[in-house]
């Protein structure tokens, strides 16, 4: 086996990973918890739900053509939410049952195709939502849409979980690596400084960090004595900073006070 396939099978196994977990929560969720209103606004879990079924059904080709009531909808106020709502609001008509059936399905046929396909994560491919991105990452993103969107449902239902499953990981390597993007671009840290990244659990355990560059771009660097903002946090809570979801705790800094209130605010990569 070469080393792309290697890696491609990894990501394969953490997509499917992902994706049986929300279904598994999907199939659990009774009348109530199906259309209690999200933390994602507009969307009841059952829309969450069918949000995933698109996105999924899009990478197999299936793309509805369906035009909502956007006067109803104010919560579609960019192009890419009113891209996502259209497969939502097309299977508002359908019940819980038909719309767990329709994701037990598309994810069984996106398993197959992706085991039957390209192997190569660097050949391009379509993402769901329009634009061309090497196939490893697309399917890393999908892993990160499913398990923060199970997050989302277990946060409304109050159940808890998964918080260190292949999706959770996968989701943590991915969030933690657009922190040079955010350390560098966003926060636009002097030449030198260093940023320590520290997530205490539960189920994800990590500690990044990285520094600011001459040439004005940061990168990973080794964890430093003495950084210049450090900062703590548990995984939900990271998460829900990373994801924009509603603070579910408190982030501690240490440092350049500064830097660390523009960091805080500067954080969200999940759109």
């Amino acid at each position: 086996m070469s080393a792309s396939d290697s890696s491609m099978n990894q990501l394969i196994k953490e997509w499917y990973s992902a994706q049986s977990d929300f279904l598994d929560l999907a199939e659990s969720l009774d009348e109530r918890q199906w259309y209690a209103a999200s933390s994602c606004p507009g969307w009841t879990n059952g829309d969450v739900v069918a949000h995933v079924v698109d996105l999924e059904a899009r990478m197999l080709g299936e793309v509805i053509e369906h035009e909502p009531p956007w006067h109803e909808l104010p919560h579609t106020a960019t192009s890419n939410s009113k891209l996502t709502e259209i497969g939502v609001d097309a299977r508002r008509g359908q019940t819980p049952d038909d719309i767990r059936a329709d994701l037990r399905r598309v994810i069984s046929l996106r398993h197959q195709e992706l085991l039957a396909g390209q192997q190569d994560p660097a050949t391009i491919v379509n993402h769901p939502l329009g634009f061309e991105l090497p196939l490893g990452r697309v399917v890393q993103m999908r892993t990160l849409d499913s398990w923060v969107h199970e997050q989302d449902i277990r946060a409304v239902i109050g159940q808890p979980g998964n918080l260190g499953s292949m999706g959770a990981q996968s989701t943590a390597d991915q969030l933690l690596s657009g922190l040079p993007m955010i350390w560098g671009k966003r926060v636009g840290a002097p030449a030198g400084a260093t940023l320590v990244v520290s997530i205490t659990g539960p189920g994800v355990l990590r500690e990044v960090a990285v520094q600011m560059g001459a040439d004005g771009r940061a990168r990973a660097c080794p964890t430093p004595a003495d950084a210049t903002v450090t900062m703590t946090a548990d995984w939900p809570t990271l998460l829900a900073a990373f994801a924009g979801r509603p603070d579910a705790g408190r982030i501690q800094t240490t440092g350049d006070a500064g830097l660390a209130a523009d960091l805080l605010g500067q954080l969200r990569i999940v759109p």
